[in-house]
């Protein structure tokens, strides 16, 4: 689980569209000007880079769905 300074769970990818964070949900702030993981929000994404990221943090990672594999926390599109 990602959380920002503010308490927000951060959910990137899918355009954005799934996180709390986005700016669409009243009373929280849009969190992706200071996102580590604003680059999987992006259109241009590809989502199949998250079937190789091991970012145990990221709720769409490969990690993340093994939680019991390696502890490695370097997703290749965080920035």
């Amino acid at each position: 689980m990602i959380i920002n300074i503010t308490g927000t769970e951060l959910i990137p990818g899918n355009q954005g569209n799934d996180c709390p964070g986005n700016g669409l949900i009243h009373g929280v702030e849009c969190c992706c000007d200071e996102c580590d993981y604003m680059i999987c929000c992006l259109e241009n994404h590809d989502p199949s880079v998250c079937l190789t990221c091991n970012d145990k943090d990221c709720p769409r990672s490969v990690q993340s769905k093994n939680a019991a594999s390696s502890s490695a926390n370097s997703c290749p599109s965080k920035i």
